[in-house]
């Protein structure tokens, strides 16, 4: 008989950034507070949270949070691993910008492609650091979740939608590996916009779901537009940053 989850249950928030008022823990901590079944820890997994616990690139960090997810204490998981070296906002210039604001350093090459899903081998050492960091933490979010499938465990992983427009393109959605936890019982893949909760742009995305059937009609039930927004997640704001 497989061991049940315990009175206290943690939910691995991984790759959150700071703490912050309005953020998941914030809102997870506000509804748990009343139940008193079982006890919901959260945990901010970040490296600026943590330097050793939080950091996911380091081997045994990794070990401690996937035997805590096989001992059935870590109950859920939700992350949103970097999608930097995913974006298909790489090698597209932002039609806003004229031609001397497109030179070298404003428009992010592209380091992937659906034939180098992990990515191209012959890049310069500042990129590769980038996608060995990204692959890194993507395989540690998608070890979690398989976890949590095979104990009936919850879980949601985020990261920009599949682009349908173009087979060519490099996207999580088509590594064999996510193809097969999507074939796995209780495991789908729901596309939102997160322009219907609020960002600036549509941001279509794609949430890796586990055991949690309802999560797009909550989602639609709770967004805060009828409409999406026309504004572009490409290039730089008026103040040098990255839009995305």
């Amino acid at each position: 008989i497989p061991r049940q989850f315990g009175r206290h249950r943690v939910l691995l928030h991984a790759y959150s950034g700071r703490r912050r008022i309005g953020d998941l823990q914030y809102y997870v901590d506000l509804l748990a507070a009343p139940r008193t079944v079982y006890i919901v820890h959260v945990v901010s997994l970040d490296i600026v949270v943590n330097a050793t616990w939080g950091d996911a690139s380091n081997p045994t960090t990794r070990a401690y949070w996937i035997g805590a997810v096989r001992a059935r204490h870590v109950m859920a998981f939700v992350g949103g691993p970097p999608c930097e070296t995913w974006s298909r906002a790489r090698g597209r210039q932002d039609p806003t910008q004229g031609e001397e604001e497109t030179g070298r350093g404003c428009n992010p090459r592209v380091l992937r492609d659906v034939l180098q899903l992990w990515g191209f081998e012959q890049t310069t050492l500042r990129e590769i650091q980038q996608i060995i960091m990204g692959n890194t933490l993507l395989c540690f979010a998608l070890w979690v979740v398989m976890e949590l499938a095979l104990t009936e465990g919850f879980a949601v992983l985020e990261h920009p939608a599949e682009p349908e427009d173009d087979p060519k393109l490099a996207s999580i959605w088509r590594l064999p590996f996510v193809r097969m936890l999507l074939a796995l019982p209780h495991v789908q893949k729901v596309r939102f916009a997160q322009g219907l909760m609020g960002s600036f742009a549509p941001k279509p995305t794609h949430l890796l779901v586990v055991n949690l059937p309802d999560l797009l009609s909550e989602l639609h039930r709770n967004r805060v537009r009828t409409e999406l927004p026309n504004a572009q997640a490409i290039g730089r704001d008026t103040e040098g940053r990255w839009k995305t």
